[in-house]
């Protein structure tokens, strides 16, 4: 995310320096500490990247074309409906839209209106009213409380590159599904998600959507 100044500003990680150590078999150095803070905020952006979630809590804005008189939406879970609008043919103008039901979940359902002004009644009774219409949703996501197996997939990441070997004289090596390389001696692994991790995370990937995420 990109504040108005320009300055990038990073979403809460999905796991804590403490859920690191806590998988650690023995206790963290300072320095290991350190690297974690960077580290978790590098592995949370690879697992919102994949699943394409969020996790926390936020609102976000999606420009949306319904399947039939549906609108799926992309973020999950969702807490609330804030406010939906129809898109104008210029793409910019809205105009607020209130018929619809929302499912509880990811699905908002739409219902023509009563009475379309100037035009014939009809309209409102096919599908008609449905093609080439873009809706503007504004909606509340996200976990108050980040599922464990997602903290477990972050804080492994982390793991394993805390824990990569860091012999002498070793240039590159693969271990399971995890690689690291070693550039004068010092241990330049990056996080990364194994075969093992995407199995784990395949029930929370998502649909992508035109989203604009809010704060």
């Amino acid at each position: 995310m990109v504040s108005g100044g320009g300055k990038r500003m990073s979403l809460t990680p999905l796991a804590t320096v403490l859920d690191v150590e806590a998988r650690m078999p023995r206790a963290m150095t300072t320095a290991e500490q350190t690297r974690a803070v960077t580290l978790l905020i590098d592995a949370s952006s690879r697992v919102r990247s994949h699943t394409r979630q969020s996790f926390t809590m936020a609102q976000s804005v999606e420009i949306l074309s319904p399947t039939d008189n549906q609108l799926i939406l992309s973020q999950r879970p969702v807490a609330s409906i804030d406010s939906i609008s129809r898109v104008n043919a210029d793409g910019k103008s809205l105009i607020p839209y209130s018929v619809w039901t929302w499912d509880g979940l990811a699905t908002v359902t739409l219902s023509p209106p009563s009475s379309i002004v100037n035009a014939p009644e009809i309209w409102a009774d096919n599908d008609w009213f449905w093609r080439n219409i873009s809706y503007q949703i504004t909606y509340t996501h996200g976990y108050s409380v980040i599922p464990d197996d997602v903290v477990g997939v972050t804080a492994g990441m982390v793991l394993r590159v805390i824990m990569a070997p860091g012999s002498p004289g070793v240039i590159s090596e693969t271990i399971g599904g995890y690689s690291y390389r070693m550039a004068d001696n010092f241990p330049t692994a990056q996080v990364e998600l194994t075969a093992a991790d995407i199995a784990i995370l395949r029930p929370y990937r998502g649909r992508r959507n035109r989203t604009i995420e809010m704060r």
